[in-house]
C-alpha cells in the first residue's frame, strides 16, 4: 500500500464488528465510528448504553460527548432520519437536490445522478424518473460530451 493506509476504514469496521458482534442488529448498528443503540423498551436503554461505553473504554476508544445523543426517538443517522414512524430523507439532502445547479455537461449530469442515487429508496419509480438523465450520459446519445440544451420543463 504505497499511498497510505487505504485499508484503515475496513480494518476499523472489522474491529468494531468484532467488538460488538453479539449486539449488532440486536440493539446496535455500527458504521465505522457511528454507533446507533436502539431498543423497543426505553427503560432498558441505560443498560445497553453502559455496555457499549464499557466495551469502548476497555478498548481505549472514546466518545466525544458533544457528538452523542441519548434517549432520543428520532435521529439523523448517516443522512437518513430514523423515527418510530420509519425512515425518511434528511431535509438537508432534499434541499441540496432542489438547489443543485442545472447540469450543463455530461460530467455534471453524472455528478448529479451520483448524488441523487443516495436518495433512490425514497423516490417511487426512481429509475423511471431518472431515465432521461441516464440517457443523456450514454455515448450513443447525440451531443454526448457537449453542452446540453435546456429542454422546457413540464411543471
Amino acid at each position: 500500500m504505497p499511498f497510505g493506509l487505504t485499508n484503515a476504514p475496513a480494518a476499523f469496521q472489522h474491529f468494531m464488528n468484532d467488538l460488538f458482534r453479539d449486539l449488532i442488529d440486536v440493539t446496535v448498528v455500527i458504521y465505522l465510528d457511528d454507533i446507533l443503540i436502539f431498543l423497543e423498551n426505553p427503560e432498558d436503554h441505560p443498560v445497553h448504553v453502559r455496555e457499549v461505553l464499557s466495551r469502548l473504554m476497555k478498548n481505549q476508544l472514546f466518545c466525544k460527548l458533544s457528538k452523542c445523543h441519548f434517549h432520543v426517538t428520532t435521529v439523523d443517522y448517516l443522512g437518513i432520519v430514523i423515527s418510530p414512524s420509519g425512515f425518511s430523507m434528511d431535509q438537508k439532502k432534499v434541499e441540496a437536490v432542489t438547489s443543485w445547479p442545472q447540469p450543463r455537461t455530461v460530467k455534471q449530469v453524472q455528478a448529479f445522478l451520483g448524488f441523487v442515487n443516495y436518495l433512490r429508496r425514497f423516490v417511487p419509480n426512481f429509475s423511471l424518473v431518472a431515465r432521461p438523465l441516464h440517457n443523456v450520459t450514454k455515448k450513443e446519445t447525440p451531443g454526448h460530451g457537449e453542452t446540453q440544451k435546456k429542454q422546457p420543463s413540464k411543471s
